[in-house]
């Protein structure tokens, strides 16, 4: 079943390998593909911290809709909503105004497989992930020129992959999440880098579906003692890639169902 703040803590701790992943497409939003066409990558949670939640509770924790401002658990931040996103991806109703994902009423909810790493060069959702993947020209594929526009930004060269005591094959947070409000972040030089030109970093943050505004790029989604998923980076493939595990068109209110 779904799994509590302290399961997902420890996951997170341990490198936990997700056995399966989920990605929500709303119906207005679908493209044949895990998300919109121009994007390398997208944004995925565990599937196993998700089932049994209704598609909408799902959906609220990977799009960026948790509003919860209880003080004991977001005390110090000006809005919980803006703080707690892991992305805030739009959609357009049939009068093309822009309405928050997590309102869509059908979801294509699709879960891929993990057990062939290359093909779906899966990643912590980190801004070190992000910083890395943003850098590198085989694989921006088509939006190698935002590669090429970040990199001029910074003399040509890609962020040092050690900082903070994070080694450079540790793309996660190097210490327990419960102990983020000390010392320094090991993220922030990776969100210095995306983020030293404030106007273009919109740019290059669009290629992942995620909001300079509102991302943490910690790996998880939640705040201090509440950790409501973990999150993920991995290839935009093609719906009919042999890594597609399953895809069915849900309701908001449908229930996760249990497959792990």
């Amino acid at each position: 079943m779904t799994k509590h703040s302290e399961q997902i803590r420890q996951r997170l701790i341990l490198r936990t390998r997700p056995g399966l992943l989920i990605r929500l497409i709303p119906k207005r939003a679908f493209t044949g593909q895990l998300g919109p066409l121009h994007r390398p990558y997208v944004c995925f949670g565990d599937y196993e911290e998700m089932q049994g939640l209704t598609v909408q509770e799902a959906a609220r924790r990977l799009y960026g809709g948790v509003g919860d401002t209880d003080p004991e658990k977001y005390g110090g931040y000006l809005s919980s909503r803006w703080r707690v996103a892991w992305h805030a991806e739009n959609v357009r109703t049939d009068e093309g105004f822009p309405e928050p994902a997590y309102l869509a009423d059908e979801f294509f909810v699709v879960t891929v497989r993990t057990d062939q790493a290359d093909p779906l060069d899966l990643f912590p959702g980190t801004w070190k992930a992000l910083a890395y993947l943003a850098t590198d020209h085989h694989r921006m594929g088509a939006a190698a020129h935002v590669t090429d526009q970040l990199l001029t930004i910074h003399g040509g060269q890609r962020p040092h992959l050690e900082h903070y005591g994070l080694p450079g094959e540790d793309f996660y947070l190097y210490r327990d999440p419960a102990e983020q409000d000390r010392g320094p972040d090991p993220q922030a030089a990776y969100s210095a880098y995306v983020a030293a030109d404030s106007g273009f970093a919109n740019d290059v943050l669009d290629l992942f579906g995620v909001d300079n505004r509102c991302w943490r790029g910690g790996g998880y989604v939640g705040a201090y003692g509440e950790w409501f998923a973990r999150v993920f980076l991995g290839r935009n493939l093609p719906l009919s890639s042999p890594l597609i595990h399953s895809c069915a068109l849900l309701h908001s209110q449908d229930a996760l169902p249990t497959l792990l």
